[in-house]
């Protein structure tokens, strides 16, 4: 597993084992054949989290995009990018489907944005430092100065995200896991 110029700062597995993402401060990220060690793309921007079809991955480019991935063996990365609003996120989150990625930024809250395009939408205007979709998608967690749960409603071939609960409190919370 060679290629980066510079420290790696994030590794982590697909969902299925098979993959291998990488991301690094020279400002790539790179996929690889975990079972070879076989480059399969690469990228600009910081890889930070696998969606749920093993073959994207959410992405930082800067601090104000954030975007998704479709890694093409043997290619670089395909992907999609929308704007947020402030300071870039600590964490990302797509969601079981694949057509949504969260946001949680330290200075603009919880953001969500359409991995089709149409902009981003700002669920908490709270200090957001991770988020997690749950694995049946009907949920979303958020940690803050609280743990929210964010119901997830699906029908008529759209979404709607209602009003937080608070799951716990008070905080500060630094991670969610859905495991």
């Amino acid at each position: 597993f060679s290629g980066h110029s510079s420290y790696v700062w994030s590794v982590s597995f697909s969902p299925d084992g098979k993959t291998l993402g990488t991301a690094s401060w020279d400002g790539e990220s790179r996929f690889w054949a975990a079972a070879t060690g076989i480059p399969l793309a690469r990228g600009r921007g910081g890889f930070l989290s696998w969606g749920p079809d093993n073959r994207s991955a959410a992405f930082t480019v800067g601090t104000r995009r954030i975007g998704r991935w479709r890694i093409a063996p043997g290619d670089e990365g395909r992907r999609l990018q929308f704007r947020i609003s402030g300071k870039g996120p600590r964490a990302l989150a797509m969601s079981p489907e694949g057509d949504f990625v969260a946001a949680a930024c330290d200075a603009n809250g919880l953001q969500l944005a359409l991995v089709r395009g149409g902009g981003t939408w700002l669920l908490s205007a709270a200090r957001t430092r991770d988020v997690a979709f749950l694995p049946d998608g009907r949920g979303l967690l958020a940690a803050s100065d609280r743990l929210l749960y964010f119901p997830v409603v699906r029908g008529d071939g759209g979404i709607r995200i209602t009003e937080p609960r608070v799951l716990l409190s008070p905080g500060p919370f630094t991670a969610v896991s859905t495991d």
